[in-house]
Parts: structure tokens; sequence; C-alpha cells
């Protein structure tokens, strides 16, 4: 039920409807306190806390959010501060892609209020890992368009037709294909050229 209301939540903000998504949101983590298992319990806050912070993210200015973001990374990560964070994700696996993926989302959504954290994140771009599973084509194409922003074109290239390829892989289904043509059109805002074969 909660996980429902979750998704109820997720529904309403990808249609806009930020007070809506709110709500539900609010529900799903009121009755996530009622698991019996505190440590599922935390997971499931801690998953649909992240998709409170995407909502306020699209549709909040950054002083609406950063605070929460801060807090809820710093809890997730055990660090303090977003520099420490920066570092911290720069060289995370598997494990923490979701927090990850956040993390950069939020550099993209408020490059000036992040500028030293998303330059401490660049700085250790040689221990970046990777995986193929969802948000880490999200993560690389985030990460392309940072490299862009310092004018580093050819690593942004690299990092952003990793994305496309990881989206248009035939053994996906139909929303990673349509993700790879989304990602195709950011690459030509970018003006970094990916390869078309990738996504026909």
């Amino acid at each position: 039920h909660a996980k429902l209301l979750s998704t109820q939540g997720q529904l309403h903000a990808f249609r806009g409807e930020h007070d809506a998504a709110q709500c539900y949101f609010a529900q799903a983590l009121a009755a996530y306190d009622q698991l019996s298992d505190q440590q599922q319990a935390h997971r499931e806050k801690q998953q649909t806390g992240c998709y409170i912070l995407i909502s306020k993210m699209d549709h909040l200015a950054a002083p609406h959010w950063l605070p929460a973001l801060q807090d809820y990374l710093q809890s997730s990560l055990n660090k303090q501060g977003w520099n420490d964070i920066a570092r911290s994700l720069a060289h995370s696996g598997q494990g923490r892609r979701f927090e990850h993926h956040l993390f950069l989302r939020a550099c993209i959504r408020a490059p000036s209020e992040l500028m030293s954290a998303w330059q401490a994140y660049l700085e250790l771009r040689t221990q970046w890992q990777q995986e193929s599973d969802h948000p880490w084509p999200l993560i690389n194409a985030y990460r392309a368009w940072l490299l862009q922003g310092v004018d580093e074109k050819r690593a942004a290239e690299h990092y952003l037709q990793m994305a496309v390829d990881q989206c248009a892989d035939p053994d996906n289904g139909s929303t990673l294909h349509w993700m790879a043509l989304v990602l195709e059109q950011l690459a030509l805002a970018l003006g970094v050229p990916v390869s078309q074969e990738s996504i026909e």
C-alpha cells in the first residue's frame, strides 16, 4: 500500500501536479512508519525521499530544496558539506547510484549554488565508476553536461555517447529507447555529437 502511494506521488510529479505529488509522498512516508521491519522502512523512506526531492527540483527554486537535499545526502553518506558529498560520490559505485544521480541532477539544476561541489566532483573524474542499469545512463549524461560546461568537449562526447548507447541497447524496452532519443536532443542542444547509429 505504501509503495502504491509513493507511485501515485511519482505519477502526479510527472504530470507537474506538485501539490498532489507531495500529498501522496507524505502518505507513503506515514505508511512506511507502520512497518515492523525498521530496516525495510528506512530503505523505502529513503527512496521516497529521493522522489520528493526530484519533484521539488522540478517545481521550486533552489533555495526551497537545497537545504533538504544537503540533509538527505549528508545522512545517507555520513558526510558533512557539499564538497565532501561530491568527493564521496565521485568514487561511489552501484550502492550509491540513486544518491549519485540526485546529486548530479541538483548540480545541473543549481549550477551556481553548487559550483564548488561539482568542481570538486570533476576533479576526481579518474575515479568515476559506472554500471549499465538505471540510473547510470542519466549519471553519464549529467557528467557530460558538466564536462561540456568547462569546455571538456571530448570527455563530454564520451560520456554522452555512453549514456545514449546504454539506453539504446536492443535488449532494453521502449522507455529506455525513448530516453536515448531524448539524450540525442540534449546532445544537439549542448553541441556534443553522438552517433546516429546508436539510437536508430
